[in-house]
């Protein structure tokens, strides 16, 4: 309850005004000019807490939640007689899951088959993963009366009250199915329906409603009006057919239902979208590898050693005429005459056993030269190794595939819609068109996306990046236009000749090793970048080409990133691209002397080229101040220098007509040295300065200098 201190509209204070009233004029006055408003309600819920061992209610009773409300609210003011709202809100909903554990195997019985015996650990899963439902009826009736208060509120003019009454019923409902353990279904459905109110029953001034149950009573007799309904369909395919190969499949359609009741016959539209997508990574070094690998398992003919044959009763084994030499000069004694001293004799002994033994060591080395040598002439170089090992470099291959169809329908009659529309396998919906339509009957939008990439590692330093890309998109209302685009490289200046060529990335590491860098750099690397594009836009068709762009960029062509041996950072980057969009007239018919239909307009040029550089130094250092009150307080500090320089040249120019020469727009020239300076004194205290200076020279705006200076200082207070 609230009293306002003046009357609506003026100035005049209330209190004052009803003190000189009597008490029955004070009372109807209060009635006019105040706010009342008061609310009740309620809220119960229900569910059931402990499971029980019962299969019929652990699976049913046990997963339903209930839940009802009402409430109710009154209020009036100097503007509105009177506001009466009631509610009533129910809904139940279940839930079951099936767990993990229900599934069988069909193929048990097949074992470990040779070829056939991944089969036998198939899983089928007989039941779905889970199921939930929900209900919802909602009933709310609000009846609103305005009114107009005089300026003293003694009286008042109340206009026809208006009575609103709305039952509406929402249900859903969705499962998730694993057919077998790479493929898995989800489906979900929900709709909106509004129970037909009862006009004959309910006046306008009447604070009557349908019951709670009457409206579900005439809910499920059909009673009822569909005001929308959705769908949402899901199937993924994981298969694992070799183990060097990766396979994604998925299919969703998205659908949705809406009717317009207000509308009648032109109120009814569909819409379905849906996705197909599919992808391959193909792992072509470990395919080639485990080829390798099966090879140099599997040794090669000829290349074992034959073993020595069994000897005949009472001789010796086959032995090697030089091994049989070798072992009678190790039995055979040494002698010396008698009359040599003992050392004498071994030194000789010595001598005459390495001069004996030096001719053979020489031979023995000639021999195993001799055999090396035809044993390289023998083996040689395997085609099919080399080949094999160069292969097994390959990254990598990356196979994307995507499809994109959204329809709408509008203006249908009141049929029922196909169940293929719903899931996006049909592309009409079943009904026909109500023919007091006069807007678009059909909204059609197509897209599909081709992604193929790569790589190739020359070396270990040395890296190879591909990729190659194909995009188209049509859309259909009144009129049908489209566009596409995919990797392209362009011939010549612009002139839009060329052919589809994927973008590469080559990055060179490792070029601290080489002289230059070797004493002053700890790591080097340079790399570039080519990506080209040509687009195409149509209409009616895609031989009706009203413009092309061409867009070729080098970004970048050459990046040299350079770490010093003294912790200093250099980054050199040097960027080029060039753009070419021309635009064609599908409808002109001018042709040439050899009657070619030239249906070239005009046509833009673009030129860019930008060098970049940026070189940084960073030191960390810290120390504590010896002071007893500081209580050795630590201080962090650390420089950030920097400096920066870049250049950018850009060139626009038009042609209009085939044959006339190219007209230049715009050329701006811009350059920029900027060196900066941070300097850290601590955690808290931060500061540094900078310094640019550059220019600007463009033909359209003429000659700009650059110059700037700055110092800023950061202080970060906190409390403890």
């Amino acid at each position: 309850e609230a009293t306002p201190n003046r009357f609506t509209g003026s100035d005049i204070f209330v209190e004052y005004t009803l003190a000189r009233l009597p008490d029955s004029s004070r009372e109807k006055v209060l009635d006019h000019i105040q706010s009342l408003c008061s609310q009740t309600g309620f809220n119960v819920s229900v569910s059931r807490r402990a499971r029980s061992n019962n299969f019929l209610v652990k699976n049913t009773i046990d997963n339903l939640r209930t839940s009802f409300s009402y409430t109710r609210g009154q209020s009036s003011s100097s503007t509105t007689k009177k506001s009466n709202r009631q509610g009533y809100n129910g809904s139940i909903d279940y839930n079951l899951n099936f767990g993990r554990d229900n599934f069988i195997k069909p193929f048990a019985w097949i074992g470990k088959a040779p070829l056939f015996g991944k089969l036998s650990e198939t899983k089928l899963y007989y039941s779905p993963q889970k199921i939930d439902a929900r209900l919802q009826a909602t009933n709310n009736l609000q009846i609103n009366q305005t009114r107009t208060v005089s300026a003293f509120g003694d009286r008042e003019r109340v206009a026809t009250a208006r009575r609103s009454d709305d039952y509406n019923v929402t249900y859903n409902y969705g499962t998730s199915y694993k057919v077998f353990e790479n493929l898995t279904l989800d489906l979900a459905r929900n709709f909106a329906e509004r129970i037909r109110p009862d006009t004959t029953r309910f006046g306008a001034d009447s604070t009557k409603t349908l019951g709670f149950t009457q409206g579900l009573g005439r809910f499920l007799s059909g009673d009822k009006d569909l005001l929308n309904n959705g769908q949402s369909f899901n199937a993924r395919y994981n298969p694992n057919f070799v183990s060097w190969m990766n396979n994604n499949f998925s299919y969703s359609s998205t659908y949705r239902f809406a009717n317009n009741i207000q509308q009648a016959d032109v109120g009814r539209s569909t819409n379905v979208s849906k996705n197909v997508s599919a992808t391959a990574s193909i792992r072509l070094s470990t395919f080639f590898q485990s080829l390798q690998r099966k090879k140099a398992a599997t040794s090669p003919a000829g290349s074992q050693r034959q073993a020595p044959g069994r000897a005949a009763p009472g001789k010796k084994p086959d032995v090697p005429e030089e091994k049989e030499q070798k072992e009678e000069e190790e039995e055979r004694p040494t002698r010396r005459p008698p009359d040599a001293p003992e050392e004498e004799a071994q030194g000789e002994g010595a001598n005459k056993d390495k001069k004996e033994k030096e001719p053979e060591g020489q031979g023995g080395k000639e021999e195993k030269k001799e055999k090396e040598s035809k044993g390289r002439r023998g083996v040689g170089i395997n085609p099919i190794t080399a080949l094999v090992s160069t292969l097994a470099k390959i990254k990598d291959v990356q196979f994307n595939y995507n499809e994109r169809n959204s329809l709408g329908h509008n203006a249908l009659l009141d049929e029922p819609i196909s169940l293929a529309y719903q899931f996006g396998f049909a592309d009409e919906p079943g009904p026909d068109y109500a023919e007091n339509f006069t807007g678009a009957l059909r909204n059609v939008s197509k897209g599909s996306t081709y992604d193929v990439s790569t790589g190739f590692d020359v070396t270990r330093n040395i890296n190879i990046g591909l990729k190659f890309s194909y995009d188209t998109q049509e859309t259909e209302t009144t009129t049908r236009t489209g566009n596409s685009s995919l990797s392209w490289f362009q011939l010549g200046d612009a002139d839009g000749s060329g052919f589809a060529f994927p973008e590469w990335t080559v990055t060179l590491n490792g070029l601290e090793k080489f002289a230059l860098f070797k004493k002053i750099a700890s790591t080097a690397n340079v790399s570039t970048n080519f990506s080209g594009k040509k687009s195409t836009v149509w209409k009616d068709s895609s031989a009706g080409v009203t413009g092309e762009d061409f867009s070729i960029s080098f970004r970048p062509l050459l990046r040299l990133n350079v770490n010093w041996k003294n912790g200093m950072v250099s980054n050199f980057q040097f960027n080029k691209t060039t753009g070419y969009k021309p635009l064609y007239n599908p409808n002109s018919m001018l042709a040439d002397e050899f009657g070619f239909v030239d249906t070239f307009q005009s046509a833009s040029f673009t030129k860019t080229t930008e060098i970049s550089f940026t070189h940084t130094y960073s030191k960390r250092s810290g120390f504590r101040i010896p002071l007893p009150f500081l209580k050795n307080k630590e201080l962090k500090n650390s420089v950030d220098l920097r400096v920066e320089f870049t250049y950018n040249n850009t060139e626009q120019s038009s042609q209009y007509g085939r044959d006339t020469d190219k007209t230049a727009n715009n050329a701006t020239k811009r350059w920029e040295f900027k060196p900066s300076m941070t300097y850290s004194f601590s955690t808290r205290v931060r500061g540094g300065s900078h310094f640019a200076i550059g220019n600007t020279q463009s033909k359209l705006s003429g000659n700009t200098k650059i110059v700037e200076f700055g110092i800023d200082v950061n202080i970060s207070i906190r409390g403890q």
